[in-house]
């Protein structure tokens, strides 16, 4: 019993993640402002998150604003 549950889960994700992977992604901020405002001390994994930020936002194709 425990095998055929767990052959139907697998199953269900399998068709859930084809029905996803098949749809095209669009951007959810394509044409939008959008302000995301983080106080942080001027520390190293801090400027390492900024700049993890921008290359994202690069990619998404926005632009992106850090200032310490």
């Amino acid at each position: 019993m425990k095998k055929l549950i767990a052959l139907v889960l697998a199953l269900m994700r399998a068709v859930t993640m084809i029905a996803f992977s098949s749809a095209e992604a669009a951007n959810p901020v394509a044409g939008k402002k959008v302000a995301y405002i983080m106080l942080l001390p001027s520390a190293t994994i801090f400027q390492m998150w900024a700049n993890s930020c921008v290359d994202l936002c690069k990619a998404l194709g926005v632009d992106c604003d850090v200032i310490f």
